[in-house]
């Protein structure tokens, strides 16, 4: 087991791939799911925050992101953006003074389920559906973290 705070090589990838997989087919200099994950990031790890909140957050998202609809992308992510994710190998999923206790296990654990929830939520279109399912998994992956 990979006892640093960085994601194995095989996680990596996998983000990587979604990454190129989910990025945006118009020109944004944003790696979109990283902006998704910020979202999701915010939402899990502080309480207030309602499926209300984050249904009107992901509106913004897929309408700043996806307003034609989600088309996997082709031709992936660009060099620049790709060195915005770098830096995401090592994940922490906390914000605010959270950020500043120390590197939990755990926290992998709940990015690489909020990377895969993410993905499977943008795949599916931003339905309604879609989106119970999404904050069904954001719900247990707030416990997780919490």
């Amino acid at each position: 087991m990979n006892t640093t705070n960085e994601l194995t090589a095989k996680q990596f990838y996998q983000f990587v791939s979604i990454a190129n997989e989910t990025q945006s087919v118009l020109p944004h200099d944003e790696v979109a799911i990283i902006e998704i994950l910020k979202i999701t990031v915010l939402h899990c790890t502080t309480s207030f925050k309602s499926n209300e909140w984050l249904k009107e957050k992901l509106e913004q998202f897929k309408s700043k992101y996806y307003c034609h609809g989600f088309k996997p992308n082709k031709a992936g992510i660009s060099g620049e953006q790709y060195r915005k994710i770098w830096p995401c190998r090592k994940p922490r999923f906390a914000v605010g003074f959270d950020a500043y206790k120390p590197f939990r296990e755990i926290e992998k654990v709940a990015f690489m389920k909020a990377l895969r929830a993410c993905r499977d939520y943008i795949r599916a279109g931003f339905t309604d559906d879609a989106f119970n399912v999404f904050a069904k998994r954001l719900d247990n992956i707030s416990l997780l973290v919490r």
